[in-house]
């Protein structure tokens, strides 16, 4: 590792040199609020230089003005094109470095838009054009262009690139500015907004070269990007845990085969859930899935990336083979949870209508709580440890149990603990082939006197028939259980499990 301060025009500017955003890390996802402190920052260092220039032009010494603004973690992956272009892979600081190449973009289009105005700018569009600030200018296909970002932030950057240099070109033609939703555009729009409110345009050149920041270079096959990258303390928004797991999995496969991993194993999970990283869905899905695989195990939700680098390590996960075994069977689980959460089935298996209708009600009732252990049972009935029949017959069972609670008014402060114990219990009958849908029947009916009850058909029609009339929603769990009225005890069935059967389930424990 080596670590020294830069500017971020000279990390940027030196021929033959471009930075690219591995396929792990996440899209671009700054918006305004940190453009607007970014600018600022341009804004107060550059008026600052300007006003030093000037005391030193009447004599005076002037020590000159910098403004640090964060590290810049990057690792010479080994590669150089046949053209002579290193690639520097982006571990910390792209969402630093690309806003910074939007505010290069926003001067381009600045000066093309008043030409007017050259003579009194201190810089020019074809200044930054041709000296590197946003492009190798004798070097084509993706040694072009300085920076190269993931997914769909690339053909978007590269395209205001192209416009930039067809609106400059002899006959003046200019390629259109894509028309797609992204930040990179929202926050150019914004860059140029500020630019032509700005009195002095030349305060935004002088800012951005007294921008310092800490260059560190990783040595590829010494230093270890996963602990630099977890350790660094940049500022912007912070990484979601979908974040954190994606790029510890990429960056545990050696540089050559990242993007094959990415392309082929991870951006399928990705689009299962619909989530380009930084989803609640996907955060979600990774607690519940540490919870269904690592059960009865408990782990704080504060520490959910904690937990999966654990069972990375414990599980012999973090070895080449190891992390695509590892991304495979999060693969499986991402289709199970989708189909759980929000109705999309599994790509490859039948279609089950009863399947579905239970999935559907299980929906309905907004219990998150119970999604490790549909997990689980999503698990085994995809292995073909249990059947269809056992499968509904389960998911009919846990959507009676959480309804009855629900009308019921049972405490819960439990109740994800509860069906961690329940998850473990089972993956040991599962194991030995055991009746899989009795025991968790009669695991249930065994909290019977405890805030974790099931509660009996004597108790549900009681609470009811005493729930206030503002209860009678039809849209809500409680209110479409209302309305079934003496019908509801045979909707929402109690498990037929005799005395005998469940003491056998009770001492198994």
């Amino acid at each position: 590792m080596h670590a020294d301060t830069a500017t971020i025009v000279g990390l940027v500017t030196p021929v033959n040199l471009r930075f690219v955003v591995p396929v792990y890390q996440r899209p671009y996802t700054w918006d305004i609020k940190q453009c607007a402190q970014l600018w600022d920052d341009v804004l107060s260092v550059g008026r600052a230089a300007q006003e030093a220039r000037m005391r030193s032009a009447y004599g005076s010494r002037e020590v000159p003005t910098y403004h640090f603004t964060g590290s810049i973690v990057w690792i010479q992956d080994g590669a150089v094109s046949p053209a002579g272009v290193e690639s520097r892979l982006l571990i910390d600081g792209q969402q630093r470095i690309t806003t910074l190449m939007l505010v290069f973009v926003a001067l381009v289009r600045y000066a093309q838009r008043h030409p007017e105005k050259s003579k009194a700018l201190v810089w020019s569009a074809q200044e930054i054009l041709d000296d590197g600030y946003l492009t190798n200018k004798h070097r084509a296909g993706e040694d072009h262009y300085k920076l190269t970002l993931s997914k769909g932030d690339r053909a978007v950057f590269q395209a205001l690139v192209d416009e930039l240099e067809q609106a400059g070109a002899p006959d003046g033609t200019s390629a259109p500015a894509p028309a797609v939703p992204s930040h990179l555009l929202d926050n150019l729009a914004f860059f140029e907004s500020e630019l032509e409110r700005v009195s002095d345009p030349n305060v935004v050149w002088l800012g951005l070269q007294h921008l310092q920041v800490a260059s560190i270079a990783l040595t590829e096959g010494q230093d270890n990007p996963q602990l630099v990258f977890e350790s660094m303390n940049s500022t912007g928004k912070d990484l979601s845990v979908a974040d954190l797991v994606r790029n510890f999995i990429l960056m545990s496969a050696p540089v050559e085969s990242q993007a094959s991993l990415y392309r082929t194993f991870w951006r399928p999970i990705e689009e299962a859930l619909g989530a380009d990283t930084g989803s609640a869905l996907f955060d979600g899905f990774l607690h519940d899935w540490l919870t269904a695989i690592r059960a009865p195990q408990q782990f704080d939700v504060a520490d959910i990336y904690g937990a999966f680098k654990r069972y990375v390590r414990t599980g012999g996960y973090d070895t080449h083979s190891g992390v695509v075994a590892l991304i495979n069977q999060l693969r499986r689980f991402v289709r199970y949870y989708a189909h759980i959460t929000t109705g999309q089935p599994v790509p490859g298996r039948d279609p089950a209508a009863e399947v579905d209708e239970a999935l559907a009600g299980l929906r309905a009732l907004g219990e998150p709580r119970v999604y490790p252990m549909l997990l689980s049972f999503y698990d085994a009935y995809d292995q073909q440890d249990i059947d269809r029949d056992t499968f509904v017959r389960v998911l009919r069972v846990t959507e009676s149990y959480v309804l009855r609670r629900l009308v019921c008014d049972c405490p819960g402060d439990d109740f994800a603990l509860y069906l961690s114990g329940i998850i473990g219990r089972l993956d040991g009958v599962r194991a030995v082939g055991g009746d899989y849908a009795t025991a968790y029947e009669s695991y249930l009916l065994n909290a019977e006197g405890t805030a974790l009850r099931f509660p009996t058909d004597d108790e549900f029609a009681r609470a009811i028939s005493l729930r206030d009339a503002a209860d009678w929603d039809d849209e809500s769990p409680i209110g479409r259980a209302l309305a079934a009225g003496e019908d509801a005890c045979r909707r929402w069935a109690y498990p037929a499990v005799d005395e005998r059967t469940r003491a056998i389930y009770r001492a198994s424990r």
